[in-house]
């Protein structure tokens, strides 16, 4: 009598474990893509919070005797931006350097077709009013970040 010596996978076997590292692969992208969206939301309030940090530095240490600030613009249409500037009040004369926010995040606060200044007063580096500036990100909402500007000059997020 003959014995069958063959050996191998069976086709279900091969299907069965393809299934498992399909649905492991799925999930591991979701994950992933989740990670990424949390993260920019992240990115771009650390980044803003330190350009907030540096014009406050910079009215503390009176830089080019002046007072320091930051404007937001939350754009209707396009993205949304933000100016450092040094001065009282923003013109456009007084912008040091424009910054965009990541295409994957979008301001809240301020609302749409809005601005919100936040200046930085001459040597004590108090803001000229407490203030709260929010981001999210533009495809789940459920991600954002805050940044709060109190009447001492903190910054907390």
């Amino acid at each position: 009598m003959k014995e069958n010596t063959q050996k191998g996978f069976t086709l279900l076997e091969l299907l069965i474990s393809i299934a498992i590292i399909s649905t492991v692969s799925i999930i591991g992208f979701v994950s992933l893509t989740t990670h990424r969206e949390k993260l920019a939301v992240d990115l771009e309030t650390e980044k803003i919070v330190a350009y907030l940090r540096s014009a406050r530095d910079k009215a503390i240490a009176g830089e080019d005797n002046s007072s320091w600030g930051l404007r937001f613009i939350n754009n209707s249409s396009g993205d949304d931006i933000y100016y450092l500037f040094k001065g009282l009040s923003f013109s456009s004369s007084s912008i040091v350097e424009t910054k965009y926010l990541s295409k994957k995040t979008q301001l809240l606060v301020p609302p749409v077709g809005s601005t919100t200044d936040i200046i930085f007063i001459k040597s004590t580096g108090y803001p000229n009013a407490s203030t709260t500036i929010s981001i999210q990100s533009r495809t789940r909402p459920e991600y954002s970040g805050t940044i709060i500007i109190n009447s001492l000059g903190q910054i907390n997020y």
